[in-house]
């Protein structure tokens, strides 16, 4: 039976307003953040006066439905954290872990994505990049974040295979198909250099970017599923992200600009560069399963969408040398990656196919 995260919350008015009325906040009005994604928590403005706040209201971290990366306690901590390493995440008024409740500063609704769209010049994009910096040059090693390799998100890249390439091939996979894919990847890795490590956002789109427009600078959200993992990362999620295609050359210019303020030249800049390209292919084999699996399984048959950018990502990460062998097996196995697809849930032998797993 599958998790209904409205109706799970729509039954827990009376614990909402135990917290609230707790926190000082009783008989306080509701409107809509503007902020939605498919995890297991969803955010609401809480109006009291002529002053807001943020709720964050999450299923508690040892509900059966509680996934890897959202726990409550992981955003206070690490929200603790990150300020005191100088990031700039909202300010928690209240919280009530074991419920699922957080009360928080209110950063408005005009996301970096908005000033994007209307930049005429890098400077937001500035912005963006001296946040990826401040959460990269972390040196503090006083709270234990999870390793990237052995971690869900690294792991999840295999949804290429186990998602997308049974809905568009419309077969079940042969058996071993998963092992090949992986072990063509550990060929491309074990070529590389060695590449530095850092603390990562792990989640770091534009969407968790929020413009405050008073202090001039970018604000973090969901930074809960921070790990320690490869540098290029973050940026790589943030230049190739799903939801908007950015001009190669475009990323080209972030990319330099992000190395000059992390001080990265040479022979360094230049590892740098091969690893971006490796992670981002990897980001984006493992977002291109994950969206075909959130569309077959839940009510969020919009992430198809994305489908194109992705698979336009993919088909140029896929033209750098170093992916050649991953080229060449997604070649043999006539996996295609079509920007002018548009993926079609009314194909009922493709959602079996995919269903499979």
């Amino acid at each position: 039976m599958s998790f209904n995260l409205h109706q799970y919350l729509g039954s827990r008015a009376d614990q909402r307003q135990s917290f609230l009325a707790q926190a000082g906040l009783e008989g306080a009005r509701f409107k809509s953040a503007g902020k939605k994604d498919c995890s297991t928590r969803r955010y609401v403005r809480v109006v009291y006066g002529d002053t807001t706040a943020i709720l964050m209201e999450s299923v508690p971290d040892d509900h059966p439905y509680a996934s890897p990366g959202h726990k409550v306690t992981d955003f206070l901590r690490l929200g603790r954290y990150f300020v005191k390493n100088g990031v700039r995440t909202p300010d928690i008024f209240a919280d009530d872990a074991a419920q699922g409740y957080v009360l928080m500063e209110d950063f408005g609704d005009v996301s970096m994505r908005n000033k994007f769209s209307q930049a005429q010049d890098y400077k937001y994009y500035l912005k963006a990049l001296s946040s990826a910096v401040d959460i990269n040059k972390i040196t503090s090693n006083e709270i234990k974040l999870p390793d990237y390799y052995a971690s869900h998100v690294h792991l999840g890249h295999r949804r290429v295979v186990d998602w997308y390439m049974p809905f568009v091939r419309g077969q079940k996979n042969d058996n071993g198909l998963t092992e090949g894919y992986l072990e063509v990847w550990r060929q491309i890795e074990s070529r590389l250099p060695p590449c530095p490590q850092a603390v990562l956002h792990i989640d770091f789109h534009p969407d968790n970017l929020m413009w405050l427009d008073k202090r001039k600078q970018c604000g973090v959200l969901d930074y809960q599923g921070a790990m320690r993992g490869p540098l290029p990362y973050d940026i790589a999620n943030l230049l190739e992200d799903a939801r908007f295609y950015m001009p190669q050359d475009q990323r080209d210019v972030m990319r330099g600009l992000y190395c000059g303020l992390m001080q990265i030249e040479g022979e360094e800049k230049e590892n740098f560069e091969l690893w971006y390209r490796v992670l981002a292919t990897q980001f984006h084999c493992r977002v291109i399963g994950q969206f075909i699996k959130i569309a077959l399984t839940s009510d969020h048959a919009h992430y198809l969408d994305f489908i194109p950018v992705l698979s336009r990502y993919l088909q140029e990460g896929l033209g750098h040398p170093v992916l050649w062998p991953l080229k060449k097996w997604f070649q043999e196995m006539r996996v295609p990656f079509d920007s002018d697809f548009k993926p079609d849930l009314t194909l009922s032998d493709k959602i079996v196919a995919a269903q499979a797993f």
